[in-house]
């Protein structure tokens, strides 16, 4: 094998390393589910599709739900990322252009055995002229997670296109990145997905995260958002480590120890 042969071959290793060191995953999907406010009729609690509501006037409206994940994923080293993905599907919306009545969240329990007193953040939507807003749960709280009551107000948002919580299908995305200094840089997004026209996005670097741990979903179709049925499906939990230098580093070196090998 020649020079030039050999260093193709090293620099074809150190590529695919690169690419696979970071896609170091683990998911969990949510199947536990728990109407944590609200007396709605809800389905699916065991699967990874619930539907809260019958379909009848206003029968998925005032309802707080949050799914468990099976143990904590937790932000340790600078890069860890959390990401909560998914959809919901909103029928019958008559919501009389109010916002901020559609949330989805990621939370710590922090030892409770209700649906009070939890830490973490939150997304609401923006509809028509109203802003949509991004919250964190407040140290000390009491409220329920939903709650506008124990709650700061971090960041606000404002949708585009067609600004309107309307019928139909949405994607949801939050994203927690640690940085230096255990700051959390947080992305969030809600978008359309069955007609065009709806798309709700932004960020925000805490640096005083209450908590670099994660344990629970949790979703609020509220009492003004009059929803006839409200579904959640495939919600993703899913934590990307960053890998210790010294995994990183026998990886690599594995890879040119076998191309020298050939070499020879």
């Amino acid at each position: 094998m020649s020079v030039n042969t050999f260093i193709g071959s090293a620099a074809r290793w150190l590529t695919l390393l690169a690419v696979f060191i970071p896609s170091i995953t683990e998911a969990t999907l949510i199947t536990s589910w728990t109407e944590d406010a609200g007396s709605q009729a809800i389905s699916g609690t065991n699967t990874s599709t619930v539907v809260v509501g019958t379909g009848a006037k206003d029968s998925a409206s005032g309802v707080s739900i949050s799914g468990s994940l099976s143990g904590n994923a937790t932000l340790a080293a600078i890069g860890d990322m959390i990401q909560m993905t998914g959809t919901f599907t909103l029928a019958g919306v008559n919501n009389g252009n109010a916002g901020g009545d559609l949330s989805f969240g990621l939370y710590n329990t922090n030892g409770s055995s209700t649906a009070t007193g939890w830490l973490g953040y939150s997304a609401s939507e923006s509809d028509g002229t109203h802003t949509g807003s991004f919250f964190e749960r407040s140290s000390g709280n009491t409220a329920l997670y939903t709650s506008t009551t124990g709650e700061t107000q971090l960041a606000t948002t404002l949708a585009t296109g067609s600004p309107s919580i309307a019928d139909g299908t949405y994607n949801f995305t939050l994203t927690l990145t640690l940085q230096a200094g255990n700051a959390v840089n947080i992305a969030y997004a809600l978008n359309r997905t069955s007609t065009t026209g709806y798309t709700l996005s932004g960020s925000f670097v805490d640096t005083t995260p209450l908590t670099l741990a994660y344990n629970r979903v949790g979703f609020l179709a509220g009492s003004s958002l009059k929803a006839d049925q409200f579904t959640i499906s495939n919600t993703n939990v899913t934590f990307v480590p960053i890998p210790e230098p010294g995994s990183a580093g026998l990886l690599i070196a594995g890879g040119l120890g076998l191309v020298v090998r050939r070499r020879r």
